[in-house]
This record gives C-alpha cells, sequence and structure tokens, in this order.
C-alpha cells in the first residue's frame, strides 16, 4: 500500500480488519499464498461475494514478489474460487482507474460507466 502512497493508518487496519471479519462471517474468501520455505505471505485478495457477483476488494503481493507472476496466479484462483461459489460475474473494482487499472485489463476486465448523472437542460 506504501507504494501506492496509501497511509496504512490504525483506521486502515481496523477497516482491512472488518473485511476479514465479513469473509469470516461467509461473505466472501480470501485467497492466499506462501512461500513453501520460509512461510512467507506472498500474496492475497479478498473477494466479498453477493448477488452472483463476486468484488475483488484487497489485491496484495509482497514487495520480494512483485514480478514473479504470484499475484496473477492468485488472482486467477480468486476468479475460480467465485465461479465455484456461484458468481457469475467478477467485478475487478478499480478497472476504470487510470493508475491501477491496466494490470485488471490483462483478465479482460474493460473499463464501464456505473452510473450516469444527467441534470435538466
Amino acid at each position: 500500500m506504501g507504494r501506492q502512497d496509501l497511509t496504512v493508518s490504525d483506521t486502515t487496519k481496523r477497516e482491512i480488519a472488518a473485511l476479514v471479519d465479513l469473509v469470516a462471517d461467509g461473505m466472501g474468501d480470501v485467497i492466499a499464498f506462501r512461500d513453501t520455505e520460509s512461510g512467507e505471505l506472498t500474496s492475497m485478495v479478498l473477494i466479498l461475494q453477493g448477488k452472483g457477483v463476486a468484488n475483488m476488494v484487497l489485491n496484495l503481493t509482497a514487495n520480494r514478489w512483485r514480478g514473479s507472476g504470484i499475484a496473477a496466479w492468485t488472482v486467477y484462483h480468486a476468479i475460480q474460487a467465485a465461479q465455484a461459489c456461484g458468481a457469475d460475474v467478477f467485478d475487478f473494482n478499480g478497472a476504470n482507474s487510470p493508475d491501477r487499472g491496466d494490470d485488471k485489463h490483462s483478465y479482460g476486465a474493460a473499463p464501464e460507466l456505473f452510473f450516469e448523472v444527467r441534470y435538466p437542460g
């Protein structure tokens, strides 16, 4: 998160813990991989699911493992897990982002308008 100039404050830590609590309550999954030798957490994806849609809420990879392919492997397994739970849609949440959308597009995500606001003319 620091790579994206995001502060990992106590509030952020509590929010992440709340997301994990939602998973523990059966509202999603955490897909994670560890280094077999060191046990170090290498990559994880947290997805929340509802009404046939899986939302990728967190997608984190340890700095040492960036460029190894583990991030793509983790997302691939997250998509499979979502399908196994009945999701017809996998929302990458951020595919419209100019800074972080390109990776999501490599999985087939496309930028789409979520809403449209019209003011009377």
